[in-house]
């Protein structure tokens, strides 16, 4: 569920380090984790461990994920690894006044990718993202985060191990 309801959405997510077609794919995500911590990222919602968004025109995945994971937390990153694809599938009509979206069907690709700088004078402050701070792993997989950023949070915290 995405703005109270308004938009319904299906999701399945693959860990792959396989690269999506990437016509499907609208966005680009990232896990930041290193030595046992994780990038947690703080917004009206709530918390979660996905920085990232929308691709700009001409722009790849990888290339939205090091913009935007700056621009919401004043994180740099480095070293982007494939780690899943998230599906989603609209359940809801194509909505209007959203900006780019690829209807009913669109792709995420997520990456880890370790933290590399930080310069809070690179955040976008658009009123959204209100901070970001690296927590332990164990006490960031305590919060009360989206089932699917705590699996994906499991997934790479096995693999880095």
């Amino acid at each position: 569920m995405w703005r109270g309801g308004e938009h319904r959405l299906h999701l399945r997510g693959y860990i792959t380090g396989e690269t999506p077609p990437d016509a499907f794919v609208l966005a680009g995500r990232a896990l930041v984790i290193e030595a046992g911590h994780v990038l947690v990222v703080r917004d009206p919602e709530g918390e979660h461990v996905l920085p990232g968004r929308r691709r700009e025109q001409g722009e790849s995945p990888v290339d939205a994920v090091h913009r935007e994971v700056i621009e919401e937390t004043g994180w740099s990153i480095a070293n982007p690894v494939p780690l899943a694809v998230l599906h989603l599938h609209y359940q809801t009509p194509k909505p209007a006044n959203v900006g780019r979206v690829i209807y009913p069907d669109f792709l995420w690709q997520v990456f880890t990718a370790r933290p590399s700088g930080f310069d809070p004078a690179a955040r976008h402050t658009d009123g959204y993202e209100l901070g970001a701070v690296l927590h332990p792993l164990t006490e960031a997989l305590k919060q009360r985060l989206p089932s699917f950023h705590r699996i994906l949070l499991e997934a790479a915290a096995s693999i880095s191990q």
